[in-house]
């Protein structure tokens, strides 16, 4: 059962507008009941109901809408005029609660007319009041949004596998602060859209490659911030599209060879801030990834594998800054003829080979700072 703490839910919708917020602005002349509006010289307007203690402010703003709840454990939806304000591309709600018996994408509808650009719902509510029909937008297609934030700070929810099936828009889905261990198999199968998924700052320390299906069109994939010690040589493997991923400050001891063998489009990688402390990598961990370019490590790692990048011939940045390295294998960087920038910075090295950097012609910065260095030969740099 989910526990009924308050929790905070920030939702990032984005939605086409077709009408500018200059068609919304006369409509300040309309009369509210209890209601005071008033009207900005040029720009907008803001209303207050009731005048006295109000449940809620509105404000309309060149492109933008503010709704503002002062007294969310008593404020209802119903609460809102039928106001028929023209579309506008920005939406904000803050401080009000989630709607009861009724969706994300309805609650506009007693005040804005037609498509809504972009919506941020900032509010407090009670954890099981998220439900799958609440954010269903299957039934109204022009309120279905394309991105979401979810922040579930300092509270405990279970993502069911139904939970974001209706969401069959979505673009970009952000969650963070979910105390789960591990993820539904199936909870993202309806995102055959979405881009983006960020599962970050939460508690999440078994994940496999079943929590992806139906996720194929993801290409960047944020899992930093969590609990996870190791994964699973082939939790990625449904992610042929991944690009950029994102594994920084966790507590990875190890990581299995293959790891990123079906992700053959992986251009980013970050692993910084690592909790705990990591001898090695895998053999060929990056090893033939032709479209790699940036990687960046900080793992407390002692030694990296000489094969490590073999075949991934177009990688431009490297950082190994912040570990604990004591040499360089000569033949780490033979397949590295495209690399611009080589941070080495904070690091324990106290000799390099002379060959080391024969095949990195392209090198243009080179960082050794706070090294143990003894000496640097000509053959080194030349």
């Amino acid at each position: 059962m989910i526990s009924s703490k308050t929790f905070l839910l920030v939702l990032f919708f984005a939605i086409i507008a077709k009408k500018s917020s200059a068609e919304a602005r006369f409509k300040c002349e309309n009369r509210f009941d209890k209601c005071e509006c008033k009207k900005f010289q040029d720009y907008g307007f803001k209303i207050r109901c009731p005048v006295a203690h109000p449940y809620f402010t509105i404000k309309v703003v060149r492109e933008n809408i503010a709704i503002i709840c002062h007294r969310s454990q008593e404020f209802d939806y119903s609460m809102f005029s039928v106001m028929n304000i023209a579309d506008t591309p920005d939406v904000h709600i803050h401080g009000c609660p989630l709607p009861e018996n009724q969706t994300l994408a309805t609650i506009l509808e007693r005040f804005i007319i037609g498509r809504v650009r972009t919506m941020i719902y900032w509010g407090y509510t009670m954890l099981n009041a998220l439900t799958p029909e609440m954010l269903d937008g299957r039934h109204n297609s022009s309120r279905i949004p394309n991105n979401f934030w979810l922040n579930f700070d300092q509270n405990r929810l279970y993502l069911t596998k139904d939970i974001f099936v209706g969401l069959d828009h979505l673009q970009s889905l952000e969650i963070a602060f979910i105390d789960s261990q591990y993820l539904e198999p199936g909870v993202f199968r309806n995102q055959k859209r979405m881009e983006r998924l960020t599962l970050s700052a939460s508690k999440l320390q078994n994940l496999t490659k079943n929590a992806f299906i139906g996720a194929s069109s993801v290409t960047y994939l944020d899992l930093s911030q969590n609990k996870f010690t190791t994964l699973e040589y082939d939790v990625f493997q449904l992610l042929p599209n991944l690009e950029e991923i994102n594994l920084s400050k966790n507590n990875f001891s190890t990581l299995p060879e293959k790891l990123f063998l079906k992700n053959q489009k992986l251009q980013s990688i970050r692993l910084n801030g690592n909790k705990r402390r990591m001898e090695s990598l895998p053999s060929d961990f990056l090893a033939y990834h032709s479209r790699m370019v940036n990687v960046s490590i900080s793992a407390s790692i002692v030694s990296v594998p000489g094969s490590m990048f073999v075949g991934s011939r177009n990688i431009e940045s490297i950082s190994f800054a912040d570990n604990q390295l004591e040499s360089l294998p000569s033949e780490i960087f033979a397949s590295q003829n495209h690399l611009m920038d080589l941070d080495l910075n904070r690091n324990r090295i106290t000799k390099l080979h002379d060959d080391v950097f024969n095949s990195t012609v392209s090198l243009t910065l080179l960082s050794l700072s706070h090294n143990k260095l003894e000496n640097i030969t000509s053959l080194l740099i030349f």
